[in-house]
């Protein structure tokens, strides 16, 4: 038996089965009927690791503890006040460019990133988690928000590892290309990102994994990391761009020879 499935709220309403309708077509995973039963109960009683829970308001991923689910965090505010903020200086984009993230997650950076290249560029960004991507790829297409819509309109998201996508990559395939492993250290400011960490690949990165995203890149790579946390150094960047303090947030770049 499956040990992911789908449920919904305990009054479930056309529009939530129409959800379930949805996700069972993608995943082709069964449906539960929660009736009076507790997320744990059911969880507990067909043995299910995972559980899409469908509600009014949102659809969310479950182990039984952590839910996961889109939201826009951070990146909403940094639309509106900081168009060239250390990430997109970084990257050194302007409209027109491409550029390959190669760490959806929740989409956050995808969507500062697709505003920067404006609508002649593109994002193509990559999400080794199904789940993930697919929660990524309803909330950005169906926000509430109009700006994130339309952003939403120049990422493509492809739910691929980023060593199995870069082998396959051929070389200047991209202006840029940019990783934001996941951090060690957790930032309880930003909503949905504790959660995320149950989920996603939390690989760290390797430099031969750089200097093959160096091959497949026209320009640069950037790598995402917390200042003092020891991440970029075995990394060995050209430079480092952020505020170098410990904790914080900066951007290693990796330039093309």
């Amino acid at each position: 038996m499956n040990d992911v499935a789908i449920t919904t709220a305990k009054r479930a309403t056309d529009s939530q089965l129409r959800t379930v309708k949805r996700l069972m077509d993608y995943f082709h995973l069964p449906f539960l009927a929660r009736q009076k039963s507790s997320i744990t109960s059911l969880m507990k009683r067909h043995k299910l690791t995972l559980l899409f829970v469908v509600e009014a308001e949102r659809v969310y991923l479950t182990d039984g503890e952590v839910k996961l689910f889109w939201h826009p965090n951070t990146a909403l505010l940094k639309l509106k006040e900081d168009s060239c903020g250390p990430l997109i200086r970084a990257l050194d984009v302007e409209p027109g460019n491409s550029v390959l993230d190669c760490t959806l997650g929740l989409g956050g950076d995808a969507l500062l990133i697709a505003d920067a290249v404006g609508e002649s560029g593109c994002v193509t960004a990559l999400e080794s988690n199904p789940y993930i991507a697919y929660l990524t790829e309803c909330g950005i297409g169906e926000s509430s928000y109009r700006v994130i819509r339309n952003l939403a309109a120049r990422i493509s998201i492809i739910n691929d590892d980023y060593c199995n996508y870069l082998f396959a990559l051929a070389a200047d395939a991209f202006d840029c290309i940019y990783f934001d492993p996941m951090f060690k250290v957790t930032n309880k400011a930003s909503i949905g990102i504790d959660a995320l960490r149950t989920f996603a690949n939390r690989a760290p990165l390797s430099r031969r994994v750089i200097d093959l995203a160096l091959a497949k890149a026209r320009r640069r790579v950037v790598v995402k990391a917390r200042f003092s946390s020891g991440a970029l150094e075995s990394l060995k960047p050209d430079y480092i761009i952020g505020e170098r303090r410990p904790g914080r947030v900066v951007y290693g770049v990796f330039l093309k020879d």
